[in-house]
């Protein structure tokens, strides 16, 4: 699709183009006939057009100016009826095809042809051609013709002149002189110079901007991390904790024991897991001092080298609770990707279990009675080494058991 351009470069990533479209009218008439002339092949150009506008997402569509004619010879009130009411079937023609806002769109439905008349006239070869040039340069005045109404006495000199004789050289003239016009003046934006994005996201993954809110250009991280406080008790432990928003995480810790300490009295058994949600302080890495809740779910078999053992009533009765807890977490080490964590919590939670005799065999002691309680007191305590791994860039989203136990 060519476009005839109407001014220069409006700035280093902006042109301007037009492009105007021509129907024609039979004598008298407002309505379209698309078997007028070349109407039907100007039709299918228009349509063309506008369907190329969609398509096409670097254009902008800045006006449309329709203008309505009518041919100079016949009543004034008419032809200013005929103009306007020519440039409305010709706008409501296009307005089928897209939907033009009216802020954009310009009129000029008062045109009768007179100027473009007289050009017509001295471009051609018809007889008598000096003498109608001289009628066309008179000025302009309305008179009284017929029916009430009124027309130029230009028009009136011409169908006089040669008893008429010359007025019929000139209808092929006037034929021509009926249309309607729609002018588009489009801006088309350049495509964006890849090189130009890949330098720009390179600038905001690494060097972002202080003045932008932090959710536009922070990098959203998984956290993978284990608790030495729990290893001390031969408590094998992994975490994850995600970002979730700027300030906030979610992280799940699952822990699973099943060894004595050296002797069959001494145990801390416990397989379960801790989910909490935390708060920091510090928006852009979520680093720094936070506060957090939690809630804990935890099987548990416990002796301390006294006279009794303490498990969870038939050893399927795990305890739930939660709490609320406090810390402090650094980046350290290459590209800052380690973390280093301290957090202590405490807690609420409901104990049903079973006291049995703690014996120095791995024989199950003699059982002696069942309890309940609660407990109130410290239930996380930790010493963590994470390692941050990037999940993607803001722009600104139980364990089974036996009957027994675990033994």
């Amino acid at each position: 699709m060519a476009f005839s351009q109407i001014s220069s470069v409006t700035s280093s990533s902006t042109q301007r183009f037009s492009r105007e479209f021509q129907i024609h009218y039979i004598c008298d008439s407002i309505n379209i006939d698309p078997a007028f002339v070349d109407n039907a092949i100007r039709i299918g150009e228009v349509r063309d057009f506008l369907r190329y506008i969609r398509n096409d997402k670097s254009l902008r569509l800045d006006s449309v100016k329709f203008t309505g004619t009518a041919s100079p010879e016949g009543y004034y009130e008419a032809n200013n009826w005929l103009s306007e009411n020519r440039l409305e079937n010709f706008k409501k023609l296009i307005r089928e095809e897209m939907d033009v806002p009216d802020s954009i769109i310009f009129l000029n439905d008062n045109y009768i042809t007179w100027k473009m008349f007289r050009d017509a006239v001295e471009a051609s070869d018809i007889s008598r051609k000096d003498t109608v040039l001289k009628v066309l340069d008179m000025e302009p005045g309305l008179v009284y013709w017929q029916k009430g109404m009124h027309t130029d006495h230009r028009a009136l000199k011409l169908r006089q002149m040669d008893k008429g004789r010359v007025y019929e050289t000139l209808k092929p003239i006037l034929f021509s002189q009926r249309f309607a016009t729609a002018e588009f003046v489009l801006s088309r934006i350049p495509e964006p110079d890849p090189l130009a994005e890949l330098t720009r996201s390179i600038i905001i993954e690494y060097e972002p901007d202080p003045l932008l809110p932090p959710e536009q250009w922070r990098v959203r991280r998984l956290y993978l991390k284990t608790n030495f406080a729990k290893w001390v008790l031969l408590l094998p432990n992994f975490s994850v904790e995600a970002d979730i928003a700027a300030h906030w995480t979610l992280g799940l810790d699952m822990f699973y024991s099943k060894w004595d300490y050296f002797t069959p009295t001494v145990k801390f058994r416990m397989a379960g897991f801790m989910a909490e949600l935390r708060y920091y302080f510090n928006p852009i890495d979520n680093d720094g001092w936070f506060v957090g809740g939690h809630f804990g779910y935890s099987y548990y078999n416990l002796a301390f080298n006294g006279a009794h053992r303490y498990q969870d009533l038939y050893g399927e009765t795990p305890t739930k609770g939660g709490g609320l807890s406090v810390g402090w977490r650094k980046q350290f080490g290459h590209n800052n990707r380690w973390r280093l964590e301290f957090a202590l919590g405490a807690g609420i939670y409901p104990l049903h279990y079973s006291v049995f005799k703690n014996t120095h065999t791995y024989k199950q002691g003699q059982w002696i009675e069942k309890r309940k309680e609660t407990f109130f007191g410290i239930d996380q305590g930790a010493i963590t080494i994470g390692y941050a791994i990037d999940m993607y860039k803001y722009k600104y989203k139980k364990r089974k058991q036996t009957k027994g136990g675990i033994q």
